[in-house]
């Protein structure tokens, strides 16, 4: 695991490109990790909405099937933490490293004052270019920014519009491919919710069925509640940021096809 991986110590100092290769070394196992993770979000959003489907129906609690598709989940989401927490253990192994690396740079840098000055610069610029790739490599994903909306002017040529066309097909593109994935997000959350829900009805037949274990089983009910609550604040969440692109994509459409129609006048004259 690459979060056991340690920092040579003093004695046995690592050199830069031992540490700029086991950086390299951890993002590339963090990058399998996340692919894995996208993996898994994939397969337990489909069965998620399966369950939602399966569960509106009259004989729903019955359902073998149902119970079945409930364990396929839980067992999935549980795989989800699994990989959330390796990949929280890549991100400390990796900010570790490249301390220990920034440490490394400064050291060799307080050691060239005994070194002529032609010598120095050629090593500080290794050393410069060697932090640059360390940067490009632990660079963390960007956020995802507001849609940019173009708006077609009075003054538009042909070109300008088109160029403008061209900004918002690439917006509707990133946007269609964020939106795709906030609906991965809120299918599995929901799929945690249903899941819960049934924890605790289960829980609580079981506190009617033993009322000599009421207090232990209503511990077990209150911590259930509290992660439906949490569930249900992360939901409302990604909904709302959900709802922020819907809107964004529509203004999009507006925008493009006043751009298209602004253009076909102009062609027309």
């Amino acid at each position: 695991m690459a979060c056991c991986l340690a920092v040579a110590s003093r004695g046995h100092a690592a050199t830069l490109d031992d540490l700029e290769r086991q950086i390299r070394n951890v993002v590339t196992q963090r990058q399998t990790s996340e692919r894995e993770r996208s993996r898994l979000v994939m397969e337990a959003a489909s069965l998620a909405e399966a369950i939602a489907q399966a569960s509106r129906g009259t004989q729903a609690r019955a359902s073998a099937a149902l119970e079945r598709q409930l364990r396929d989940f839980d067992r999935l989401a549980g795989q989800l933490d699994s990989a959330d927490r390796a990949m929280k253990g890549y991100d400390a192994t990796i900010a570790r490293l490249r301390r220990a690396f920034s440490a490394e740079i400064d050291r060799l840098t307080k050691e060239l004052s005994s070194t002529d000055a032609r010598t120095s610069a050629a090593r500080e610029a290794e050393w410069d270019a060697a932090r640059r790739r360390v940067d490009e490599l632990v660079s963390p994903p960007a956020a995802f920014r507001p849609l940019l909306i173009v708006r077609p002017a009075a003054t538009d040529t042909v070109s300008d519009l088109d160029q403008k066309l061209a900004v918002l097909t690439a917006e509707q593109a990133r946007g269609t491919d964020a939106l795709n994935a906030l609906d991965r997000d809120v299918a599995v959350l929901e799929g945690r919710a249903i899941v819960t829900r049934h924890l605790l009805d289960d829980l609580e037949t079981t506190a009617r069925g033993a009322p000599q274990d009421l207090r232990l089983v209503q511990r077990q009910v209150d911590e259930v509640q509290t992660r439906l609550r949490d569930l249900d604040v992360k939901r409302r969440e990604l909904r709302r940021v959900r709802d922020a692109v819907v809107m964004g994509l529509t203004d999009l459409e507006q925008q493009a096809r006043e751009c298209r129609a602004r253009r076909a006048a102009l062609i027309k004259g």
